[in-house]
């Protein structure tokens, strides 16, 4: 099974793997993705996240790939749903109920 999880920071293991010190948040999401992988080990993870660099970079730790993309980008992003708002979020309900068909 494949799982994404689209997350607002960017995991302790992704942090060291870049050579940076891990923050003290987001212990719960470590927490739900060991519990996870241990219940489903063949779990393929994908976590996307946002991060202190300025270029998307992707870095492998464990059973889990991190997808991460400049911190910068969520305010560019944050100024075009101010926006879009409604459509995106119409389209993104139009695509929830095709999946769950």
């Amino acid at each position: 099974m494949r799982v994404i999880w689209i997350i607002n920071i960017a995991m302790p293991d992704a942090c060291e793997a870049l050579g940076r010190k891990a923050g003290v948040i987001g212990g719960w999401l470590t927490g739900s993705r060991d519990a996870l992988l241990t219940v489903l080990p063949a779990t393929e993870l994908h976590v996307v996240a946002p991060y202190w660099g300025g270029t998307p970079r992707e870095v492998t730790v464990g059973h889990t790939t991190h997808h991460l993309f400049p911190q910068a980008w969520m305010t560019a992003a944050n100024q075009m749903y101010s926006k879009e708002g409604p459509r995106l979020t119409a389209m993104s309900n139009q695509l929830a109920a095709y999946l769950a068909e």
